[in-house]
């Protein structure tokens, strides 16, 4: 056994670990101490609706010309206003057809007939618009309405994020003021008590965030690069505050280092006789598969062979 210890040492290293004190401003621990008024509710609402709903759309037909044809445009929308069919429109006045469906006004290359096809108030109606490069007749075909979510349903769901937006700004106001306390001079425990930034000692986890059992540890899940760089810091020293999945803001301070190291063969006995094992049996089995290959190549047959050894 002590010398497969001796033999595997990376098999029984410990990586570094250190132990930290986080300084956490989690916008969760603020949000009984924020209120949204109804009136600042109610104006975020209105506005929302426009947004998450889906805007108009409109289909029309449009006839082309060149600059300086506005004469045949007036011709090709008196003539689409009298019934004819676009296609034959375009082609007696020798225009160019385009067909444009489900068109947000914004999707509407051109802002003139964007403006001239929205402006239209049912399907058949018919303009002309100087475009940037030409001039257009144009029928409007289709209107689809625009759409919102039900008021009720978007009120809940902007409650929630005003809400959470106060408390991370809640949240960022007690890093400010547990930063400036420390700046002053103020003992840690009492400037984050007074800012409202808790304090989390975590101990001997590695880089990777797991403790001595291997397990994560729940105090620096989501940490990432944070935990990254308190693993680059000498001891005593602290992390900037960074913002985190969630809104958290955190900083780590180091307060001791454990460098990497073998472990004892007392610490990790357990697991060396399961590796030993491990070890001897597979090398035991190697060993009846070399002797099955060499009585095969004798001559005798495999079945024969395989159970002369006990296969």
């Amino acid at each position: 056994l002590q010398a497969h210890y001796d033999a595997n040492p990376d098999a029984f290293t410990r990586p570094e670990q250190r132990t930290l004190t986080l300084f956490v401003a989690d916008p969760k621990d603020f949000a009984d101490k924020v209120t949204l008024a109804d009136a600042d509710l109610n104006k975020r609402v209105d506005i929302e609706l426009g947004k998450r709903g889906t805007p108009e759309l409109r289909r029309f037909v449009q006839i082309s010309f060149p600059l300086g044809e506005r004469a045949k445009a007036d011709q090709a929308a008196a003539r689409l206003r009298a019934g004819e069919q676009p296609a034959a429109v375009a082609q007696a006045l020798s225009g160019e057809l385009v067909t444009v469906t489900d068109r947000a006004r914004q999707a509407v290359g051109d802002p003139a007939l964007a403006e001239g096809v929205f402006k239209l108030s049912a399907p058949g109606g018919v303009d002309v618009a100087e475009l940037g490069l030409g001039v257009a007749a144009f029928r409007l075909t289709a209107i689809t309405p625009s759409t919102s979510p039900p008021r009720d349903q978007l009120v809940a769901t902007v409650r929630t994020e005003l809400l959470l937006a106060l408390a991370e700004a809640e949240a960022q106001k007690a890093v400010d003021a547990f930063e400036k306390a420390k700046t002053e001079g103020e003992e840690i425990p009492a400037a984050a008590a007074a800012a409202g930034v808790k304090v989390v000692t975590v101990e001997s986890i590695d880089v990777r965030g797991n403790t001595d059992s291997g397990q994560p540890s729940p105090s620096v899940q989501g940490l990432g690069p944070k935990l990254q760089e308190a693993f680059t810091m000498p001891e005593d020293e602290t992390t900037g505050f960074a913002r985190m999945d969630g809104g958290r803001w955190v900083s780590a301070r180091v307060d001791a280092i454990r460098k990497s190291g073998v472990r004892p063969l007392a610490e990790v006995r357990e697991q060396a006789i399961v590796a030993f094992r491990r070890q001897k049996t597979r090398e035991a089995l190697d060993a009846l598969a070399d002797a099955v290959i060499k009585d095969v190549a004798a001559g005798k047959p495999f079945a024969e062979a395989a159970r002369a050894r006990g296969f």
